[in-house]
């Protein structure tokens, strides 16, 4: 009969504890890896922030990712990162990859590499003749451009019903032309954009940072994306002293039935009368044009309405049909806009519930606090005009 041989209880209790030792420095190490990638993420996050196209901005990307990551402790004290181990440089979004650069012009993005040498072992050192272990983390953040250009920007809701059409073109390349008109038609919002009806969008519908796209139905087209950014876009402050201040009032005349246009401080245009502007910059506590009535403006004309506007009647002629001699600047709660003649210009009235509905079309871009389209109208995003009004709050993606 053989007998087996039992393993000495101390042996076992001796294994035990390497086990043990070893699972605790591989969990330290662990552990200091999450950190330092979280150090890492937070400095080239800060880094990112800083970049503006500009030299010093590429200086201070530096700086500020070696305050930040100071400001996180790892391994009992803040972490001191190196100045060499932060890289400015240009992340390639379609490939993937990271380039580092110093041309300001084109760099994008911040580089962090957080590493740590000389990591005491508790254990590991008398058990496999390895006193300190090494961590790292890595990560690169991009400042992301501005996503999107936009035929209609709400600052809150968007809602389109009926006909609606939107597309783009370029005026400094000619007039609008049907045949070949772009896709940059984008209707775009930071809250919710409720597309519903026949709206044929050839362009992108894009929501800001924590908005929705709500589409109702299926007649409705939206020939590029549906987007979700990162970031909220930002709509324009609007302060109309300068224009109450000093503007081409005075030159105002009577209208072609030989009537003062004037009315408490606003312009009233009713019958089939007319009014001519000539160019330059006016100011109006109110605008109404109603029956067959229109007003022209001749020449390039800012009109700066400190309340509310309701165009219909013909509606506002603008004689060059070039959007940039034209912008309507509203401070007012209410924008209703339904004349039969096709408006050339911007529409600036961000804290405004905008309402566009005709059978016109509308040549240039709107802002409005709300934006409703409907009818059959059609809107011809003028990207010129875009750069000027429509911005985007910075935001920064990490990317590795």
């Amino acid at each position: 009969m053989s007998r087996g041989y039992a393993i000495p209880s101390a042996l076992i209790l001796v294994v035990l504890c390497g086990v043990a030792a070893i699972a605790i420095d591989l969990g330290h190490g662990r552990l200091l890896q999450a950190r330092l990638q979280a150090v890492s993420d937070a400095a080239a996050h800060a880094g990112a922030l800083q970049l503006d196209s500009s030299t010093a901005g590429l200086g201070q990307a530096n700086h500020v990712a070696v305050v930040m990551a100071a400001a996180n402790v790892v391994h009992g004290a803040p972490f001191a990162l190196e100045s060499d181990n932060v890289e400015t440089g240009v992340w390639d979004h379609d490939a993937l990859s990271f380039t580092p650069s110093t041309d300001a012009g084109i760099v994008n993005a911040v580089s962090v590499l957080a590493h740590m040498d000389g990591i005491d072992t508790w254990f590991a050192g008398p058990a496999f003749r390895r006193d300190t272990i090494a961590a790292s983390g890595r990560a690169t953040a991009v400042r992301m451009p501005p996503p999107v250009a936009c035929a209609v920007l709400a600052a809150t809701d968007f809602d389109a019903t009926g006909n609606a059409v939107t597309d783009s073109y370029d005026s400094a390349e000619g007039p609008y032309d049907s045949s070949s008109a772009g896709s940059e038609g984008n209707i775009c919002g930071n809250a919710v954009l409720d597309v519903a009806g026949n709206l044929a969008v050839h362009g992108d519908a894009v929501v800001g940072r924590g908005g929705e796209i709500v589409p109702h139905g299926a007649a409705h087209e939206i020939h590029g994306e549906m987007r979700y950014l990162g970031s909220k876009f930002e709509v324009p402050e609007l302060d109309p002293s300068a224009a109450q201040a000093e503007n081409d009032n005075g030159t105002i005349g009577l209208t072609s039935n030989g009537r003062d246009p004037w009315h408490t401080g606003g312009i009233r245009l009713s019958s089939d009368e007319t009014l001519t502007l000539s160019g330059g910059v006016y100011y109006f506590e109110s605008l109404r044009i109603t029956g067959s009535a229109s007003l022209i403006v001749d020449g390039p004309t800012d009109i700066w309405v400190d309340g509310d506007v309701n165009v219909g009647g013909t509606g506002i002629v603008n004689s060059s049909a070039n959007p940039h001699d034209l912008t309507l600047y509203v401070t007012g709660d209410d924008v209703s806009m339904h004349g039969t003649s096709d408006f050339y210009g911007s529409l600036i009235a961000p804290e405004a519930d905008v309402d566009l509905n005709g059978t016109n079309d509308f040549y240039g871009i709107v802002i409005g606090g709300t934006v409703d389209l409907s009818g059959d109208l059609r809107l011809h995003a003028d990207v010129s005009l875009m750069e000027g009004f429509v911005l985007i709050e910075p935001w920064i993606a990490l990317v590795e």
